[in-house]
């Protein structure tokens, strides 16, 4: 019995296909990872400093990476601010919205924002207030809500809707605004870290009360500014604007950016395509 060697024209064909067909296949895939075709990009970080597509946190001098008791998690604490996580964009977005579980610690008040890395002032949304977070278990204050407007009132005078409010709002100096996209005919007074005066007998605000103590997971949504958009990175900033800083630090377990944007056209294959062949500059 005779064994045959395969024909060596079948093994010359198949190392050809494998040469031809795997950097194919490799280059389409690094091509939809970054074009993104579907329009959403998501960028997750566990408890660690360093995740694909994602730096941070950063600086590293104001955090401390340790593990939590309870469920042996590595969690960052947050010792300095701000602190920054840096995206990769590799196309242009929409909207960002940033997903993560928070312990605030000793802080008063936590914030987030969105700029383009190259500069810009970001815009802070609220994460924590410890004050909002105290008054919302005071039976002193009631609550109304008109969709992402809160108005917290107290006194014997109160309205039943916000737009009673601001139809026929009080002397200035009884309120208190923080975070709010609501414009007044008055500057109102901003709400202080550690609560309102005596005076303040309403508040507005665009931070919503969790009503949970210790580990929360909260979600926050950015519309990105042209300028953002055309970034090729944004930085996500996280602030503490207290001091001294608390003596127990906020921590940090978990931090998932997800970006949205336009399906796969013509004008985002431009975009795309203007941040690997630049025109030269004249």
């Amino acid at each position: 019995m005779t064994l045959r060697r395969p024909h060596s024209s079948l093994r010359w064909r198949c190392a050809l296909a494998f040469w031809i067909f795997v950097p194919l296949l490799l280059m389409g895939w690094i091509l939809i990872r970054d074009v993104v075709p579907g329009g959403q990009l998501a960028v997750t970080c566990w408890g660690t400093p360093r995740c694909l597509a994602l730096r941070g946190p950063v600086p590293e001098s104001r955090v401390v990476l340790s593990r939590s008791t309870g469920s042996g998690q590595t969690v960052v604490q947050l010792i300095g601010e701000p602190v920054y996580f840096d995206v990769y964009q590799s196309r242009p977005f929409r909207t960002a919205e940033v997903r993560l579980t928070l312990h605030p610690g000793d802080a008063q008040v936590i914030e987030m924002g969105v700029a383009a890395e190259t500069g810009g002032t970001p815009t802070l949304q609220p994460l924590y207030h410890r004050a909002l977070e105290q008054i919302a278990e005071n039976p002193e204050w009631s609550l109304i809500a008109d969709g992402a407007v809160m108005l917290w009132q107290r006194g014997s005078t109160t309205y039943p809707t916000v737009s009673a409010f601001m139809q026929q709002p009080p002397d200035p100096y009884r309120v208190a605004a923080y975070r709010t996209t609501v414009t007044l005919p008055f500057a109102p007074q901003p709400l202080l870290p550690g609560g309102p005066g005596p005076a303040v007998d309403y508040i507005l605000t665009g931070y919503r009360v969790t009503g949970s103590t210790g580990w929360r997971d909260l979600t926050v949504t950015f519309t990105l500014t042209p300028e953002q958009s055309a970034a090729s990175t944004l930085r996500f900033v996280l602030s503490i604007p207290e001091r001294p800083l608390p003596a127990i630090a906020p921590q940090l377990s978990a931090f998932t950016v997800r970006l949205q944007g336009e399906l796969l056209n013509v004008r985002v294959l431009r975009g795309w395509m203007s941040r690997w062949f630049r025109p030269n500059a004249r």
